[in-house]
């Protein structure tokens, strides 16, 4: 019974992350500046759906929707130190937010950020 409570807690909390996600895309989508869709709309994909590692040896989890830090404190028993939270979540979210923001600015027509049109 208490394995089914981990589980459904870390489902939950997936779909709470989804649901947010919905929510908060519509906020920005009524936004009138393009650069601040592009800022918040990386931000958010990066923060939502970069795979984060949870790392204890021996064991590894790797899953976007911070899905690796939420089962890994559910499962084991082992303090998440702050080494665990810069290795394992902030920096994969930082190359997440800058790949996220690559691809949503060059998938933007250039007038639209303020960029020269070659």
């Amino acid at each position: 019974m208490e394995i089914a409570l981990k589980v459904l807690a870390a489902v939950l909390t997936a779909g709470a992350i989804v649901l947010a996600v919905v929510f908060l895309e519509r906020r920005i989508a009524r936004r009138a500046d393009a650069r601040w869709q592009l800022f918040a709309r990386s931000l958010l994909y990066a923060f939502a759906f970069t795979p984060t590692a949870y790392h204890h040896a021996p064991n590894t989890i790797i899953a976007p929707l911070h899905l690796s830090t939420i089962c890994g404190n559910l499962f084991y028993g082992y303090d998440y130190t702050a080494g665990m939270f810069l290795y394992g979540v902030a920096l994969p979210i930082a190359c997440g937010w800058a790949v996220v923001g690559l691809v949503l600015a060059f998938r933007m027509k250039p007038h639209t950020v303020g960029l020269p049109i070659i």
